[in-house]
């Protein structure tokens, strides 16, 4: 299962944007996952429900958001959908392509609270 481990990751960097901006509670989070990452959306939403408990996102709710994959042939150019495990170029069958999008993993949005202030 590697959602636990990319939600402990984002938690990290959850807890660095806090300290950083004097955050003493996290909200809500909104996480943009590539399809092309093959993350599982009910995998994720429960390995952060596990992973924040201790953690300034206690409460927090997370947001997830898929971004479709698009991929680019370097010998013909075509842009196109590729297939989780067929990344063959629809119209040359060239195999040499450039994933544009859908391969990241993106912390769109942190909102929280300083001690004493509503949500932020």
């Amino acid at each position: 299962m590697h959602e636990f481990s990319l939600i402990e990751a984002m938690l990290d960097q959850v807890d660095t944007v806090a300290r950083e901006n004097h955050l003493d509670r996290i909200t809500d989070i909104h996480l943009q996952t590539g399809e092309l990452r093959q993350v599982i959306p009910e995998m994720m939403q429960t390995a952060f429900q596990s992973a924040r408990q201790g953690t300034v996102a206690e409460q927090a709710t997370l947001a997830l958001t898929e971004e479709t994959g698009l991929a680019e042939c370097q010998f013909c150019e075509t842009r196109f959908k590729p297939m989780i495990h067929d990344f063959q170029c629809p119209s040359c069958q060239g195999t040499k392509v450039r994933i544009i999008q859908g391969n990241d993993i993106i912390l769109l949005s942190i909102n929280g609270t300083q001690k004493g202030e509503g949500a932020r």
